[in-house]
């Protein structure tokens, strides 16, 4: 059957939802991940320039998308503007690997027309070896996928029961002090590598999130450590598909036992998982400590969500359903904030980092300080 790799428009709004629901990662719960009510404006996060390519087949459907975009990073402690590929999906009974092939030809097109970054960040989901296999390939015009270390995503279920930390250092920013925030997470954020670069303008960007989503740790007359809640629920939803078996069977009973323990029931298929992003999270010195402060207060909060937080939610009708399962964070292997999130009770799920470039890339890539930690913002993957 013909199939088109072409450059998507605002027109195939609906097409690349339609896939976006069709598609549901496996596991012990699968789910699909949508973009309510306009996949393009779900891209916003992601960077400028955002490009989505798309297969479209003899019959007009979208069978697999994926989508580009650039967004200015610290490198080596300096900013510079680095490319993101993300949202590589397709039809559950898959697409031939000549029709990656193609999609790729034509992202290759158009990095050398723009030639506006050098190389691109991208995330492979763990245990997801045919997309592996044929990525890494380094078959023409595949880029070089290199390896840069495992990304370790920790959802931390919400409960009620959770006690006030009151902790007088930490509460939420005023408006008046974004200047103080954005000064402190571009100095410990440059310290990372591919830390997003900060200003008034970027977090204006970024749906649903405000000065006022952020937390801050003052101590020494300054911020010592900062982090944000993101409810991404207006633009981008995890939907239940379908549990294994097993827990299909015994959910009943275990949904009976969390609610005893202060814990959020398992939704039922065709309900969403509400969850926040801990976005941007920066301590003085790489301090866990001070991160799990913020954390802790974090996750108090998030169990009395104010004033609806979910209300912008096209998938959310009910006030009473306006509560969040999990608070979620990641961050690479190597990072030492990593072991904030793992002081409390969770869910891990791992995906590998790779930087691609083609040759234009080789050089810079070459030159990359290994000591400092990648980091990637959860958020806006």
């Amino acid at each position: 059957m013909r199939v088109e790799i072409r450059i998507a428009k605002k027109k195939d709004n609906a097409g690349l939802k339609a896939l976006t629901r069709e598609i549901s990662m496996p596991g012990w719960v699968s789910m699909s991940y949508l973009r309510e009510p306009d996949f393009f404006d779900s891209l916003a996060g992601q960077g400028n320039d955002g490009t989505v390519i798309v297969a479209e087949n003899g019959s007009g459907e979208i069978i697999a998308s994926g989508a580009r975009s650039k967004c200015e990073l610290y490198v080596n402690g300096m900013p510079i503007e680095i490319g993101y590929l993300c949202g590589l999906r397709s039809r559950k009974d898959g697409i031939p690997a000549k029709t990656v092939f193609r999609g790729y030809g034509k992202l290759k097109e158009i990095h050398t027309e723009k030639g506006d970054v050098p190389c691109y960040l991208t995330t492979i989901i763990a245990g997801n070896h045919r997309a592996e296999k044929v990525l890494t390939s380094g078959v023409a015009p595949l880029p070089v996928y290199k390896y840069t270390g495992s990304y370790e995503t920790v959802a931390i279920p919400i409960n009620r029961f959770r006690k006030n930390p009151r902790d007088k250092n930490i509460r939420r920013l005023k408006r008046g002090e974004l200047p103080l925030l954005i000064e402190f997470l571009n100095r410990e954020g440059s310290k990372k590598q591919f830390f997003p670069v900060i200003s008034e303008a970027y977090l204006k960007r970024l749906k649903g999130l405000d000065a006022e989503s952020f937390f801050a740790y003052f101590a020494d007359g300054g911020i010592i450590g900062a982090a944000a809640l993101w409810d991404q629920g207006g633009f981008k939803q995890h939907l239940v598909r379908g549990y294994r078996r097993d827990i299909s069977i015994i959910r009943p009973l275990l949904n009976v036992a969390l609610n005893v323990c202060g814990f959020r029931a398992l939704p039922p298929p065709g309900e969403e998982v509400k969850e926040l992003y801990l976005a941007f999270p920066c301590a003085a010195n790489n301090n866990p400590e001070i991160l799990k402060a913020i954390i802790a207060t974090m996750l108090y909060e998030a169990t009395f969500p104010a004033g609806g937080a979910l209300k912008n939610n096209p998938l959310t009708t009910d006030a009473a359903e306006r509560e969040y399962h999990f608070l979620c964070g990641a961050f690479h292997e190597k990072d030492p904030l990593l072991s904030a999130l793992r002081a409390f009770r969770h869910f891990t799920y791992k995906s590998s980092i790779y930087l691609a470039y083609w040759d234009d890339g080789v050089e810079f890539v070459e030159k990359l300080d290994g000591r400092l930690s990648p980091y990637l913002e959860l958020g806006t993957l």
